[in-house]
């Protein structure tokens, strides 16, 4: 390996470990059961570790379209307008997360497979809250819209909308919702969503990212130095 392969080699080391060092830098799960591999106390159709709101099955575990695994989680697909809504939604500390660290910069992402017939009112949306010990939101994205898709999973994530966890003191969790509303007929099937492969992670806030990078430059510089 010549001198500047070498070089380059050692950089990547020092950056790894760097991420090591700051754990801000390094990708993070909090949610319980991301995949649904799990079911629940009610049986194979129950998530565990998920809240689910849905009449007639319209919020359900569901293992004939997983994006990967054995199991994914459907919202919709049935024909009743006014009880085909279905929704999940989980608050990381109600099922004994750890709680995040204050400062982290944080983006929610998943995998959704959707059939939406918007000409019928139907849509779908999600949420990414940080919330507090008591359940309050104390920031939020808001609801972010789903498009329909014919082309099986896509990856959403709310990057264009990153939360920071308060650095004022308390206990903050992570909270994720995923929607499905049916329309306003009764006479077919105007949205099925699929959930799986839910996560979030935090993503290197500005100063972190300065900070390793004047320190790769620094030592760029100190090897240039030596090599004149």
């Amino acid at each position: 390996m010549n001198i500047s392969g070498l070089y380059f080699t050692r950089l990547l080391m020092l950056f790894g470990s760097l991420i090591y060092i700051f754990p801000s830098v390094a990708r993070a799960d909090v949610f319980l059961n991301p995949g649904f591999e799990l079911s629940g106390i009610l049986g194979s159709g129950d998530s565990a570790n998920w809240e689910e709101s849905g009449l007639f099955g319209a919020s359900i575990r569901d293992t004939t379209n997983p994006n990967t695994g054995a199991a994914a989680h459907k919202l919709g697909g049935l024909v009743s307008a006014g009880f085909g809504d279905g929704s999940i939604v989980q608050n990381s500390l109600d099922q004994g997360a750890v709680p995040l660290n204050p400062g982290d910069v944080l983006v929610a992402e998943f995998w959704a497979s959707t059939d939406i017939n918007t000409s019928l009112n139907a849509g779908a949306d999600y949420q990414f809250d940080i919330v507090d010990d008591s359940g309050n939101v104390i920031v939020s994205t808001g609801l972010m819209p789903l498009p329909s898709s014919t082309t099986g999973y896509q990856l959403f994530d709310s990057s264009s909308n990153p939360l920071t966890v308060p650095s004022t003191p308390g206990n903050y969790g992570a909270q994720l919702t995923v929607n499905a509303r049916h329309g306003n007929t009764a006479s077919t099937v105007t949205v099925t969503v699929f959930v799986d492969d839910v996560r979030v992670y935090s993503v290197p806030e500005p100063g972190t990212a300065m900070f390793l990078c004047a320190i790769l430059c620094s030592c760029s510089i100190r090897r240039t130095r030596k090599q004149q």
